[in-house]
């Protein structure tokens, strides 16, 4: 990264710093960004939603692990997953986290983690899932924060 850049990326903190809140969830911050309404819900800020990362894999270009990786995610088949934890900030990542409503409801997202700094995450894709998929995916071993600013505070 060129200096110029960097020097960039600080004014730009300075210039917004209520985009660069101290101790804010900065992948609740992506979540919201990306996903705000909330696909199953339709609610605006994703009050009371939690979310969860399920897996991870290195995505810098088109490989086998990949396929395969994006395979468990169309087949639905979450438990496997769930053993995918490849993350390299230097190359482009694809994580899929589990966003589960306020109300009972939830959807997988697949988010494109970039990794240029001046190229934001990008939402993939979004699957909605049924009831008994949501109560399976609460047995993963997986750890549920809050989406919302208001209550990360």
């Amino acid at each position: 990264m060129k200096v110029s850049n960097v020097m960039n990326s600080i004014v730009s903190i300075f210039k917004n710093p209520e985009r660069y809140s101290p101790g804010e969830d900065a992948t609740a911050r992506v979540i919201r960004r990306l996903v705000s309404p909330c696909p199953v819900c339709d609610q605006e800020g994703l009050d009371g939603h939690t979310y969860a990362k399920i897996a991870s894999q290195e995505a810098p270009a088109k490989t086998e692990a990949l396929r395969h990786f994006c395979d468990l995610y169309t087949s639905r088949k979450w438990s496997e997953l769930n053993q995918f934890h490849e993350f390299d900030g230097n190359v482009n990542d694809l994580i899929i986290y589990a966003l589960f409503c306020a109300r009972g409801g939830g959807c997988m997202l697949a988010i494109r983690s970039a990794a240029d700094l001046h190229d934001p995450d990008s939402l993939e894709s979004a699957i909605i899932l049924d009831k008994q998929e949501v109560e399976a995916i609460r047995l993963l071993p997986i750890n549920l924060l809050p989406v919302s600013k208001a209550e990360q505070i």
